[in-house]
């Protein structure tokens, strides 16, 4: 089912800023007169960034976006680094709500690098939450926390009561990203924290919309109970408040409460108020959700011209404005309709459609490797040698056996030659010392044989692996990612070549799922083969992980290292970087642990590894497949690098995972 967040995600930065005023004619003229008089100054400034807040806060992207720029070419007349780096964060605000994100990481971009330089905590907590807004907008909300999360950082240990007031709008902007990963109990805890705080701007409507997504969010919890009371003083909020928008969100959410009740009526009255508001309010977007909750519940009632009249209008309406996740909704509802209509080829097309949507909006990053050719004949041959020693070491023991019992039978009937059969059998002895010696030494060398070959084998399967992560990462970024370069310029100069084409919605959609492509391309190629590992060692690619996992606040990782300030060989960092990738993630996944630290002690050629947590523990004995599965895959790669490993584990205490390893100096400075 829909959410109704989805609504509060896109409308959150609209409703970011200062409070939504309107301007009459003649103070509207007064502002562009001091902004276009003959020798601008500051106060020119101060005009200029009046209008585009103006015309942003209504929804007028395109007019603040043009007063942004001529703003933006005023400071940097005037050469006014604070003022500049304002405009460039205005800017990338303004290009966000046009999702020419492109430009707008561009102009954010430099407004933090400014903001570093001047120590402007205020402007780089705004640059930081509008990146936030930005990934959660393209659906990346691992990155989205991430960066809303510096943006509470800064204004958590600030003493400013500018960036404190700044905190209920960064906790409902987390709050947001964990709804869209599913995460409502979370998402619930950010929301509630947000409402404990009073006296900020905009206090007012935040307090709607925290009600709303606290709402929202026990709606799709199932806990109706819970939801009520919020969505009740969301409601009563809302009547005293004169927003549109607002008023809208406040519909919504209680057209999805009532439709999780059962109760259609009231949430189709609901849904039609809140398609009315957005259409009011010329918001396209807003209105293709509308317009698809309003399709989804005649559906539900087998009202299906209803249906079909409001599917398709939030279709239309989706694809001019590349909504995705209604696109796919809606071709979603229509195969439906004709389904139950018997209209099957119409079905199966729309379903088709669906699917290209639906794929669209789901991250995929799994990629599988296997063994070489040249790895399965190096087995091949050795398992041969090891069947041709066995089969000489049997022809030796068995013809040992015949000469013994002839030399019995000779010292039975032989009772004359006594001296000599007592000779022979003591050369006889002495060969069967040898013979065993050389059995011995043959038994030795087919163990030597049989751990050569694990070790081919595992050489070759953990050198394909990263060989192909390498390759594909590669192919990835400089084919697949080059080529989607070249596309997207191809489609810029045409764009100003042929003026017909501009305004051309499909050329416009198009373009925007190039770039999707393209950063899509770029972002699983970096996964593949993290390119810090490459370029600065292994401790600083372990330190980025570890700040990447803790920066979800979900556990907090911490590194220690002492003597690894010289680089290991290439191979050996692939290798320890990948196990305790490997380990973390067991982690995460199984031990509920906070806290996790990992250390790397080096000294001369001996190598400690140890990675601790204060987890839930286990018992070795009692683990399940999947997660013995994971366990042989660590043990397989320490003994890839002819390591030790020891796991000290205790229920309700943690797990402590040590390793050690010997670094061949001659090989190290080989490679």
């Amino acid at each position: 089912m829909r959410k109704t967040v989805w609504y509060i995600l896109f409308t959150v930065c609209l409703l970011y800023q200062s409070e939504l005023f309107g301007q009459d004619k003649k103070t509207q003229d007064s502002l562009l007169a001091i902004a276009y008089k003959q020798n601008p100054d500051t106060s020119s400034v101060k005009a200029f960034q009046t209008i585009q807040r103006n015309f942003f806060n209504t929804g007028l992207y395109d007019s603040a976006f043009k007063y942004a720029q001529d703003n933006f070419a005023l400071t940097k007349k005037l050469n006014d680094k604070k003022a500049i780096a304002k405009a460039q964060y205005a800017l990338g605000l303004i290009c966000t709500n046009l999702t020419l994100y492109d430009s707008a990481r561009y102009y954010i971009a430099a407004a933090e690098n400014a903001a570093l330089q001047l120590k402007d905590s205020f402007l780089l907590a705004n640059c930081y939450n509008t990146l936030s807004m930005m990934q959660r907008y393209q659906a990346d909300y691992n990155s989205s926390v991430s960066y809303a999360l510096k943006s509470a950082a800064i204004a958590e240990q600030s003493t400013d009561s500018s960036l404190i007031k700044m905190l209920p709008k960064i906790y409902s902007n987390i709050s947001g990203a964990l709804v869209g990963e599913n995460q409502f109990e979370k998402s619930l805890a950010y929301s509630k924290k947000a409402l404990l705080f009073t006296n900020y701007p905009d206090e007012q409507r935040y307090r709607i919309l925290l009600h709303q997504s606290i709402a929202d969010a026990y709606v799709n919890l199932k806990q109706l109970a819970a939801a009520k009371p919020y969505l009740d003083t969301a409601v009563l909020l809302t009547g005293k408040f004169n927003n549109g928008i607002l008023k809208m969100l406040t519909a919504s959410a209680e057209g999805h409460y009532y439709d999780q009740a059962g109760d259609y009526k009231k949430a189709l009255a609901a849904y039609h108020l809140a398609y009315q508001y957005a259409d009011s309010n010329n918001n396209a977007y807003l209105k293709a959700e509308a317009a698809d909750n309003l399709a989804a519940i005649y559906y539900k009632q087998k009202i299906y011209a209803e249906a079909t009249l409001y599917a398709t209008e939030a279709n239309k309406i989706a694809l001019s404005v590349n909504h995705i996740k209604v696109a796919a909704s809606t071709f979603n509802t229509l195969k439906n309709i004709a389904e139950a209509k018997g209209e099957y080829k119409t079905a199966l097309q729309y379903a088709g459609q669906y699917k290209i949507y639906a794929d669209s909006a789901t991250n995929e990053a799994t990629q599988k490797t296997t063994l070489s050719l040249e790895s399965k004949y190096q087995s091949q041959k050795k398992e041969k040698e090891i069947a041709e020693l066995k089969i000489a070491n049997a022809e030796k023991e068995l013809t040992a056996v015949k000469r013994n019992r002839l030399f019995l039978i000779g010292g039975i009937s032989a009772a004359a030659i006594m001296i000599l059969l007592g000779l022979l059998y003591r050369n006889s002895n002495n060969k069967k010392i040898l013979a065993e010696k050389e059995q011995k030494l043959q038994r030795e060398k087919i163990n030597v044989l049989e751990e050569q070959q694990q070790v081919i084998s595992l050489q070759s399967m953990v050198n394909g692996q990263e060989t192909e992560r390498t390759r594909i990462a590669k192919d990835l970024h400089d084919g697949l990612g080059g080529l989607f370069s070249t596309i997207k310029m191809y489609f810029s100069t045409l764009q100003h070549e042929q003026e017909t084409l501009k305004g051309n919605t499909l050329f416009e959609k198009s373009y925007q799922l190039i770039d999707t492509a393209n950063d899509e391309v770029r972002r699983i190629a970096h996964n593949m083969m993290p390119e810090v590992l490459a370029k600065l060692g292994l401790i600083p690619a372990i330190q980025d992980m570890c700040s990447n996992i803790s920066a979800g606040k979900l556990m907090q990782v911490k590194l220690q290292s002492y003597g690894m300030e010289q680089r290991l060989n290439t191979n050996t960092e692939i290798m320890l970087y990948r196990i305790v990738q490997e380990l973390l993630s067991n982690i995460i996944k199984h031990s509920q642990a906070t806290e996790a630290i990992v250390q790397f002690n080096r000294d001369d050629s001996k190598l400690m590894v140890t990675i601790e947590d204060n987890g839930m523990g286990f018992n070795l004995k009692d683990i399940d497949d999947k997660q013995h599965s994971g366990l042989e895959i660590i043990k397989s790669r320490v003994n890839y690098l002819h390591g030790n490993i020891s796991i000290d584990s205790k229920e309700q205490v943690g797990t402590t995972v040590m390793m050690e390893f010997v670094i061949n100096e001659e090989s190290e400075k080989g490679e």
